[in-house]
C-alpha cells in the first residue's frame, strides 16, 4: 500500500537518486569503515539546501514539513545510518535554535549552518539516566557572566567534526519540573 502523495513520492525518489549519484554506496562504506566524518557528502547535502529543509523560509531555510524531513532522512540512510546521522544531529540542534534560540543565536549560527560551514553536536546521555532528557542531572549556573557546568556526560555525537558547535543538555533550574 502506497500512502505517499505524488509530491512525496517524487521527493523520496529525488533523495534516493541524489544518494546514488552524488554520494554513493562506496563513499558511505569507506566513511563507515574508516570511521571518518562524511565531509564531502555533508557538503553536497548543504549545497542542495537540505540542511534547512525544516527551517522556515524567513530564517533562510526551505520551510518544509516533518514528513518531508523523515523521507529525506530515510533516503540519506539508504546505505548506512551514520551518513544520515551526520545530517540529522546538526539539524536537530538547528531546529532547537529556530524554535528556542535568541535573535543573537539565530544570527550567529543559522546562516553558517545552512551554508554547511558549521555543524552542531549534541550531548544528552548521562550515567544512570541514559538519554532520558527529563532526568539529566548536569547543572549549569551563571557566575560572573559565564556559565559553570557541573556533571558528567557519556558522549557527544558529532563533537569531533570540524567547525562543530557543542550543544549540551543541562539543567539551569534544579527546581524546574521534569516534563
Amino acid at each position: 500500500m502506497d500512502f505517499l502523495t505524488p509530491e512525496q513520492t517524487l521527493w523520496k525518489e529525488t533523495v534516493s537518486r541524489f544518494v546514488d549519484q552524488e554520494v554513493g554506496l562506496e563513499y558511505i562504506r569507506r566513511c563507515d569503515r574508516e570511521r571518518q566524518y562524511p565531509y564531502e557528502g555533508y557538503a553536497k547535502v548543504a549545497e542542495q539546501g537540505w540542511l534547512g529543509l525544516m527551517v522556515p523560509e524567513d530564517e533562510g531555510g526551505l520551510g518544509g514539513d516533518i514528513f518531508s524531513y523523515a523521507l529525506m532522512c530515510e533516503g540519506l540512510g539508504k546505505y548506512g545510518f551514520d551518513f544520515a546521522a551526520a545530517v540529522m544531529v546538526p539539524t536537530f540542534n538547528a531546529m532547537n535554535i529556530v524554535h528556542h534560540g535568541s535573535a543573537e543565536q539565530k544570527e550567529a549560527y543559522l546562516a553558517p549552518f545552512l551554508a554547511g560551514e558549521m555543524r552542531f553536536s549534541i550531548s544528552i546521555s548521562e550515567p544512570g539516566v541514559g538519554s532520558d532528557a527529563a532526568s539529566v542531572t548536569t547543572r549549569a549556573r551563571e557566575e560572573d557572566g559565564d556559565w559553570v557546568l557541573n556533571g558528567q556526560k557519556l558522549w557527544c555525537s558529532g563533537a569531533l567534526a570540524e567547525n562543530a558547535v557543542l550543544n549540551m543538555l543541562v539543567r539551569t533550574d534544579p527546581e524546574a519540573p521534569k516534563h
